[in-house]
């Protein structure tokens, strides 16, 4: 082999793709293997955990080094976590990002 056939030989590309789109997204509840790829299923709830000293009302202001988790729930576990949390008599349902009502 020349020189020549060895460099088209050692050409290759790289190209990155979110692990989600190989894989699909997973609920995120230890044990449940639920997934779906592509959109997100009605039932389903995306949930992320972040810190911050100062937290933020809009999420492409949160630094990506402060998220701990990025992840879904399948229907049954969005009903299972919502059930362990308080519930302070207010149902905001869905609502515009603050500053953008």
């Amino acid at each position: 082999m020349n020189r020549h056939e060895r460099r088209k030989a050692n050409v290759s590309e790289l190209k990155m793709v979110k692990v989600a789109d190989l894989t699909g997204s997973m609920c995120a509840w230890d044990g449940c293997v639920a997934a779906f790829k592509g959109d997100m299923p009605k039932g389903w709830t995306w949930m992320l955990q972040y810190w911050s000293k100062h937290p933020q009302g809009q999420f492409f202001d949160i630094p990506p080094k402060d998220v701990e988790r990025d992840a879904c729930l399948c229907p049954d576990h969005s009903r299972a976590l919502k059930d362990q949390l308080k519930d302070f008599g207010v149902n905001l349902g869905p609502m515009p990002a603050l500053g953008q009502a």
